[in-house]
């Protein structure tokens, strides 16, 4: 370990100068506030702003570019396991409604923004011994270069370095060198973290912790099926209001919907290869209400559309999921009679789809044809009352 240190520091000693820090949004009073998060910075992993920080328990891990890197990677990659993405790729997605999303771990870089080939190299397992490295990737942890928190802690000859934030405050509830001592503390720190979310409020999406009744301009937006940017514009105006109260939901509220749109886009990369049909689902959902992040997964729906049958057995997805809605009602019988209709019409294309030798499709297909039998008897019964 002392080796380690060594090397870093004489790493640190010759680290180029940071650029010229970008402005960073205005941040509640009580709330961290973080730099570093912008799309220059960006080196692999999912793509995060500092929203996508607050209100869980936020890992950071400090390392640099140094010949022990590959030694800091591993250090690191033992706390991968806390975010509860490991070995979540081949999950049943088409039944869950939410993924873990209590713990958020970043690699904050220095000196391998303008050196990517090391960090690859850093990541790649020599064996079996070092197999934990692969999750960097299947986890989408973010990379970014110099990411830090406003008034946190200085790590400059101290990396490997791991700080942890709770839901709560702008102070670290842990920091210190990243060591076998370290880690042991961080990890129990974690634990309490995690505690203190379990005991919370729950958060929910688009509005966080707070009552949906206080914005009602979100819930309009999503039963109209309008962008919510605009929405988030505007409340985002009251964080710098004079009033703790109103700048303190503001605040929830706008981090409440860049997650909603940052957690689905980690979802959908997570779903793409074992359930494209749901990745396909709930690509539709992100698209309505941020437009712009389409281009985002040009590359995720291309391999969805050369995957036979998949964008057919993902459009009919898409209305099994509207129709098995609990709050799904028909307007009247004449209504619910075409939607059965269209459901019986269904049948005959998953049979052949459940032949499939595609496994991802095959898959889709048999679980959703328990779905049609079960709606072919429901929908008579969801007629509106007048």
């Amino acid at each position: 370990m002392k080796k380690l240190a060594l090397l870093c520091a004489a790493c640190a000693a010759i680290e180029l100068s940071a650029a010229p820090a970008a402005k960073m949004e205005p941040v509640a009073a009580g709330f961290p506030q973080w730099q570093g998060l912008v799309q220059k910075n960006y080196i692999q992993g999912r793509e995060i702003t500092p929203s996508d920080l607050r209100h869980r328990v936020t890992i950071v891990i400090d390392v640099e570019d140094c010949p022990a890197l590959k030694h800091q990677m591993l250090l690191a990659s033992r706390f991968l396991s806390q975010t509860g993405l490991v070995g979540l790729e081949g999950s049943d997605f088409e039944r869950r409604e939410d993924l873990p999303r209590n713990v958020l771990i970043v690699v904050s870089c220095h000196g391998l923004l303008k050196n990517p080939d090391a960090l690859k190299k850093a990541l790649k397992p020599a064996d079996n011994t070092e197999s934990g490295l692969s999750y960097f990737y299947s986890t989408q942890t973010p990379f970014y270069e110099g990411v830090s928190l406003v008034g946190g802690p200085e790590t400059e000859g101290q990396r490997p370095y791991i700080y942890v934030m709770g839901p709560k405050g702008t102070a670290p509830l842990y920091q210190g060198k990243l060591n076998e001592a370290g880690i042991k503390a961080a990890s129990k720190a974690i634990g309490e973290a995690k505690a203190q979310i379990a005991k919370g409020p729950e958060w929910k999406p688009f509005y966080g912790t707070v009552s949906p009744e206080k914005y009602p301009a979100i819930a309009a937006a999503i039963a109209k099926g309008k962008p919510l940017a605009p929405v988030a514009v505007a409340i985002q105006k009251d964080i710098l209001s004079k009033d703790a109260e109103k700048a303190t939901d503001a605040q929830i509220v706008y981090d409440a919907l860049s997650q909603t749109r940052s957690d689905l886009l980690s979802r959908i990369r997570l779903e793409a290869r074992a359930c494209p049909h749901r990745a396909y689902y709930d690509f539709q959902k992100l698209v309505k209400y941020w437009p712009s992040e389409k281009k985002k997964l040009d590359d995720v729906m291309q391999r969805l559309k050369a995957i036979p049958d998949a964008e057919k057995l993902s459009k009919m997805f898409c209305k099994v999921m509207t129709w098995a809605e609990p709050d799904f009602v028909c307007k009247n019988k004449g209504e619910a009679k075409k939607i059965v209709e269209e459901l019986k019409k269904m049948k005959p294309v998953l049979a052949k789809m459940k032949e499939s030798k595609v496994i991802v499709v095959q898959n889709g297909a048999l679980l959703m044809d328990s779905q049609l039998d079960t709606l072919i008897e429901t929908i008579p019964d969801k007629i509106a009352v007048k």
